[in-house]
């Protein structure tokens, strides 16, 4: 009985710290929404009279920039000068987040959660071959941080094989525009 009861008040000494590591784990999952923006500010875009390019510039600038430092982050981003707004697409980092907020015009980027960084896509396209199947290949790391793409005139051969040499690879294909 005694050890019975042992047990039990272990038990219950432990409930707040499974339900404490549980909530971390949620609130590390809900660190990247589908989308939002630096600061904490409403994603909705902005709907200026006409767009200021050169804050637009200075934007590309300063993620053009944050490529590199920020590799394991930054997958990449996108200026559309009709809307005046920037989308940038990144695995969750706070220190890449503040390094965001921090960009000048900050409120004109729109983040979105990446599946792979730039750096990881980097490393996929280092490793693919020149040619696949007897036909060249032209590789690059999509900037949305959904996969390598590759480019080819004969995607589905090249994609047979290619998914054989490398099966865990984020690949995805298509012929030259």
């Amino acid at each position: 009985m005694r050890f019975r009861a042992g047990a039990a008040g272990f038990i219950l000494l432990l409930l707040p710290i499974i339900a404490g590591c549980q909530a971390r784990e949620q609130t590390e999952q809900a660190v990247c929404p589908p989308t939002s923006t630096p600061g904490g500010s409403s994603p909705q875009p902005l709907r200026p009279s006409a767009p200021d390019y050169d804050q637009l510039k200075a934007i590309d600038d300063n993620l053009r920039w944050m490529a590199t430092p920020w590799g394991e982050s930054y997958a990449g981003h996108q200026v559309d000068s009709d809307s005046g707004r920037v989308t940038l697409w990144r695995k969750p980092s706070h220190e890449f987040d503040a390094a965001v907020d921090a960009v000048p015009h900050a409120e004109r980027i729109t983040v979105i959660c990446a599946p792979h960084s730039f750096l990881e896509l980097w490393w996929v396209v280092h490793d693919l071959p020149s040619e696949a199947a007897g036909h060249r290949l032209s590789a690059w790391a999509r900037y949305d941080g959904t996969c390598a793409q590759v480019e080819t005139d004969a995607v589905e051969e090249v994609r047979r094989e290619l998914t054989l040499r490398f099966p865990a690879a984020p690949l995805c294909f298509a012929e030259p525009a």
